[in-house]
């Protein structure tokens, strides 16, 4: 994989992961669809979707098999997520 690849992959998956966990979205459609799937956050899956590191551990995954990446690869896609998302936070 090439390192142009490999940084478009975790600056993509960043920012679908803070989108999905954080912002509203157009007309509020995404904060709609996260208060939909639990809205008191006592479940995982509804904490974990108002999480950026927890949606962008799933969302590496997609974006490592669209890019036929190996599993090292995933993960590195992750952890670089984790590192941009520390970093502007």
């Amino acid at each position: 994989m090439s390192l142009f690849i490999f940084v478009t992959a975790i600056l993509a998956v960043y920012r679908v992961s803070y989108m999905i966990a954080l912002e509203e979205g157009p007309f509020g459609m995404i904060a709609a669809i996260r208060e939909r799937i639990d809205p008191n956050q006592t479940s995982w899956l509804g904490r974990g979707v108002r999480c950026v590191a927890c949606v962008s551990f799933w969302l590496s995954l997609l974006a490592a098999l669209m890019i036929q990446a190996s599993v090292l690869e995933w993960l590195g896609i992750a952890g670089g997520v984790l590192v941009i998302h520390r970093a502007v936070k």
